[in-house]
């Protein structure tokens, strides 16, 4: 039971008791003493009544007044409340200051998550072009090598068609030479012709001799010089496909094989194919190296297909280098 209701039943076992004796006090008076008595005892009454009820009021209505210790309790209690309630704000502040850092957090990780996710978009889309790029320089460099291979065979058939016409033509004049030389010999004694006949075979073997010394002398010469050239550009060819690789893929060199290329076909079978072969991979490197320097792109695919040119390169000049340097002798 709380104290409160404790000094309530108090106050009214004290009321009831009051009551009763105002009453039994009324009813003596009234009836039993005479009327002076009973303002006697009326005066008595009310003044007990009004000690009891002052007593009352003062202990348990009136406050009693406050002393030092009591304010400074009260002070205390104040100071105690008011510090709670600031480092309640306090608290309530800290809560929303980390709710926004919270917030602001979030939403860094989502900026960040986002710009990560466009430069991945960016590297995709430039792996893209890339590869587009490269698929374009492939086809650009098949296109080249199929015009090359177009325009290599004709020219060929156009060599053909003038070689054939010439032996036509050859073949004719010697039909009619014949037929003048029938004719002659017909009109002509038979000695005398055959004499003549004799000494213009002597005569066209002689010359046709020297016509096939002084040809093959011209060749042996031509081909002499195309072994030289062939041999320089071929040993530089060599140093580059031998060469680590760099930041700067290195170009191969051509000119020789470009400016010998007719007299390549009078060269030994095997030694042409060597060269036709090794300068269509050069041709091919050369490419690859046009693609990184006019894109200023390199990839792993394309140092690799280099790679694997320079090598295979490198392995037929081995083969070409001797054969070469016997010709140039």
């Amino acid at each position: 039971m709380e104290w409160w209701q404790i000094g309530l039943i108090i106050l009214a076992f004290i009321g009831a008791g009051i009551l009763i004796g105002v009453l039994v006090s009324y009813l003596f008076e009234r009836f039993v003493r005479k009327p002076e008595a009973a303002t006697a005892a009326e005066e008595q009454r009310k003044s007990t009544a009004g000690v009891l009820v002052s007593y009352l009021f003062g202990r348990f209505v009136k406050k009693p007044e406050a002393t030092p210790a009591a304010r400074a309790r009260k002070e205390a209690k104040l100071a105690a409340k008011v510090m709670a309630k600031r480092e309640a704000e306090e608290a309530g502040r800290a809560r929303e200051a980390e709710a926004r850092a919270r917030k602001e957090a979030k939403l860094a990780a989502k900026e960040i998550a986002k710009r990560e996710a466009e430069e991945a978009e960016g590297a995709r889309e430039a792996e893209a072009r890339a590869r587009k790029e490269a698929k374009l320089a492939a086809k650009e460099i098949a296109k080249r090598e199929a015009e090359e291979a177009k325009v290599m065979a004709k020219r060929e058939a156009e060599e053909a068609k003038v070689m054939a016409k010439r032996e036509a033509e050859e073949a004719k004049g010697a039909r009619e030479a014949e037929a003048m030389a029938k004719k002659e010999e017909e009109l002509a004694a038979k000695v005398m012709a055959k004499v003549e006949a004799e000494e213009a075979k002597v005569t066209a073997k002689v010359e046709a001799e020297e016509a096939e010394g002084a040809k093959e002398a011209v060749v042996e010469e031509q081909l002499k010089f195309t072994a030289a050239s062939l041999l320089a550009e071929v040993e530089n060819n060599h140093r580059i496909a031998t060469e680590p690789l760099t930041d700067k893929l290195l170009p191969f060199q051509s000119d020789a094989w470009g400016a010998h290329q007719y007299e390549v076909n009078k060269l030994p079978t095997n030694l042409r194919d060597d060269l036709e072969q090794v300068y269509t991979d050069i041709s091919m490197a050369n490419s690859i190296v046009w693609v990184s320097t006019e894109f200023n792109r390199r990839t792993q695919s394309l140092d690799t297909h280099y790679r694997q040119l320079c090598t295979s390169i490198a392995e037929r000049l081995d083969r070409i280098k001797p054969l070469i340097e016997r010709l140039g002798k």
